[in-house]
């Protein structure tokens, strides 16, 4: 039985075929696009029985593809499963977050590294942050398994940074309160603030704005926050800044 026939059988959503196939010997090493093993997809497609079956026949958790990505971060990644239309469903986005909460908690139980990076040295942490609004509790796990706060990618921006650019407040409020550096600059010298008035993320802003950041801190062309909002238009954080 061939590896392909498991993968179809995850696209199609065919839990109980795919397990089955599994529990009768199918071949479970082959790779897939982008050196995906199969546990890379199932957690991509956070099919929580399928991510049991596989780690109960000894798939290696911590297996990298061509980007260098594990299975946890393939798990804390945007699923390959949601579709645009599904973001408007609170009750299916639950769903999912429950998943990938037991899905993560699985793969860290079998020893996944929470700390491994990919080839653009982003960490799991900041492929957490990228995936909302599926964040749910999957960074306080992570964290709690000892995530670093701080962990560079080849940018130089920490994963406070990457939820400053995805408009992730409730991960900035997490991160904060775990002790990160609300004014960490990255490689351009931005600031969390200056990446969320940069990419127009009002919650964010108002969130590190709230929590203090410096509203002041210049990026290396001299530009602050409030010279960022100015160019970007952004009306209602200028005003957040001028009170």
């Amino acid at each position: 039985m061939r590896t392909h026939t498991i993968v179809f059988s995850l696209r199609v959503r065919s839990v109980q075929k795919c397990t089955c196939l599994i529990n009768e010997g199918a071949t479970l090493n082959d790779r897939g696009p982008q050196g995906n093993t199969l546990l890379h997809t199932a957690a991509l497609r956070l099919s929580v029985r399928v991510v049991r079956a596989l780690l109960g026949h000894g798939l290696a958790v911590d297996a990298k593809n061509d980007n260098d990505e594990t299975p946890l971060q393939k798990a804390v990644s945007i699923p390959a499963v949601l579709r645009e239309e599904d973001y408007n469903d609170p009750t299916l986005i639950s769903k999912f977050a429950a998943g990938r909460v037991l899905i993560v908690r699985m793969l860290l139980e079998h020893g996944a590294d929470v700390n491994s990076k990919d080839k653009l040295d982003r960490s799991i942490l900041h492929s957490s942050a990228d995936s909302r609004p599926l964040t749910a509790t999957t960074p306080e796990i992570l964290l709690d398994a000892g995530a670093d706060l701080e962990s560079f990618s080849d940018r130089q921006d920490a994963p406070i940074h990457s939820a400053a650019a995805c408009n992730n407040w409730e991960m900035i409020e997490l991160l904060v309160e775990r002790g990160a550096n609300i004014n960490l600059q990255d490689q351009s010298q931005m600031t969390p603030l200056a990446v969320a008035i940069v990419k127009q993320g009002f919650d964010a802003a108002a969130t590190l704005i709230e929590l203090g950041a410096d509203i002041h801190s210049p990026d290396d062309h001299g530009d602050t926050p409030l010279h960022d909002a100015a160019y970007e238009g952004g009306f209602r954080i200028i005003e957040m800044l001028l009170e």
